[in-house]
């Protein structure tokens, strides 16, 4: 119920704002203004979050066990796959391809992708 006249201020669904409509209206204001910083933060969070590296896991998941990358969070996760796959993938690829001789035709090759993608 509103109440204009109340004496010891605006009342307003049972509330009395002692500063009138202003009173009421930012009362209102900081429900609306703490949603709005939940929802800031969820997005947020959302914004921050790293997708996982799906290469990467598919590499480590012909081996190992997935109970090692259980209690990680994405981040470290991706940084742990990836020093994975680096020591297990990558550079032994790296070395086979120096040995056959081709390492410049990689070479060539990579950065035609690059330039391909970017």
């Amino acid at each position: 119920m509103f109440d204009p006249g109340g004496r010891s201020g605006l009342r307003f669904n049972g509330k009395v704002f002692k500063d009138g409509i202003i009173g009421a209206w930012n009362a209102g204001c900081k429900d609306q203004r703490s949603e709005l910083e939940n929802i800031q933060a969820v997005l947020k969070d959302a914004a921050a979050w790293e997708a996982p590296d799906f290469f990467a896991l598919a590499f480590y998941l012909i081996s190992e066990e997935k109970d090692t990358l259980a209690d990680m969070e994405n981040g470290q996760r991706n940084q742990f796959l990836l020093d994975y796959l680096k020591e297990n993938f990558t550079n032994r690829y790296a070395d086979s391809i120096e040995a056959a001789g081709l390492k410049e035709d990689m070479d060539v090759f990579i950065r035609m992708i690059h330039a391909i993608h970017n």
